[in-house]
């Protein structure tokens, strides 16, 4: 556990901000991932607002594409999910069975009971080392800005955990997300922001992260964009529950 924050993070929100070094990117930790150009329209639109804002933006590459990230994410965020379910199991005083999970996380069970625990080990400790490489190429910078997703938000249904092939919806849903499962990996605070809409009047997101422990500095900045640009009384003509009437 590290230190407490130095003062509430409603405080944060109130905090004025001088100017703060924004580094930009469109590259996706995942190499595959294929933008969609609204996503890539939404970076371009929040960089000139923080620049109009008196941030200097800069475009960068993250030293984040790295050849087999997929796979170790994949083994130390399957072991997680795996242990959760062990101890589920443990608490019910029973071994878990399939019919207690849906069957993603039942496949991810079954995967990591599998694996030995030399190589869970070794992707974590690959994994901690990448993330050094990233928390060190960010002390040049205050805040990372890239998109919130990949893609538009997906029908539903698209993303279904209980199909026949569910790990083929565990790799999908990578390509829909892949810039967020690099925070959950490094444990750098991230927030995501629906400052714009598509065209179909959903919300078109971007994403900021930042240093370590240094939630207050994203805090205040989402709300300088939330003042600048507010989104709180938009509505989309269509959403979940009007699907099928």
């Amino acid at each position: 556990m590290g230190p407490p924050p130095s003062e509430p993070f409603a405080h944060s929100a109130g905090r004025e901000l001088g100017r703060l070094r924004i580094a930009a990117t469109l590259a996706p930790p995942i190499a595959d991932a294929e933008l969609d150009p609204s996503c890539e329209r939404a970076v371009a639109d929040a960089s000139e607002l923080l620049r109009s804002l008196g941030h200097d933006v800069q475009e960068v590459d993250p030293p984040w594409a790295a050849d087999g990230l997929r796979e170790l994410f994949g083994t130390v965020f399957s072991t997680g999910v795996a242990q959760g379910i062990d101890a589920s199991g443990r608490v019910a005083g029973r071994e878990v069975a399939a019919e207690d999970v849906e069957p993603m996380s039942w496949a991810i069970y079954c995967m990591i009971r599998n694996t030995d625990a030399i190589a869970e080990r070794s992707a974590e400790i690959a994994l901690q080392a990448y993330a050094r490489r990233l928390v060190a190429f960010l002390l040049d910078y205050d805040v990372l800005l890239t998109p919130a997703l990949g893609e538009r938000p997906l029908p539903i249904g698209a993303l279904d955990t209980a199909a026949p092939n569910p790990m083929e919806t565990f790799t999908r849903s990578g390509l829909f997300t892949p810039f967020t499962p690099i925070f959950n990996a490094t444990g750098l605070p991230a927030i995501s922001l629906p400052l714009f809409q598509g065209d179909d009047e959903l919300p078109l997101g971007v994403q900021l992260a930042g240093r370590p422990a240094d939630e207050a500095t994203l805090i205040a900045l989402a709300a300088q964009l939330e003042g600048a640009l507010p989104w709180a009384e938009r509505r989309p003509t269509v959403g979940a529950l009007d699907v099928g009437r």
